[in-house]
């Protein structure tokens, strides 16, 4: 079967995953490369933000973060709004899903 799903792009950036959560950052990093794309920064995920991106679900971005970005709060998603997740690299064999990014 075929888990890959690729979210619709907004200013450039877009989730990708197979499946849920099996990514390591290499295996993101490579996912976003056979796609076309680079993994996204940190600035590119939060202009898509500002443009109306919203979406549940950590990836990995070019820095060695996850994050996800959030315009409303809601319970199950850290109920706060922003670019949630962490904020300093973590370890980079954890499995998230990638944060592409393609012009």
């Amino acid at each position: 079967t075929n888990d890959l799903v690729i979210e619709t792009s907004n200013q450039g950036v877009f989730h990708a995953a197979i499946g849920v959560y099996r990514l390591n950052f290499n295996d993101a990093r490579r996912l976003c490369e056979i796609l076309g794309a680079t993994q996204a920064t940190y600035h590119q995920l939060q202009a898509a933000w500002e443009a109306g991106l919203q979406k549940c679900a950590f990836g990995w971005l070019a820095d060695g973060t996850a994050r996800y970005p959030m315009r409303t709060a809601s319970p199950g998603c850290g109920n706060y709004i922003g670019i949630l997740g962490s904020s300093t690299p973590i370890n980079k064999n954890t499995k998230y899903n990638a944060w592409c990014y393609k012009e």
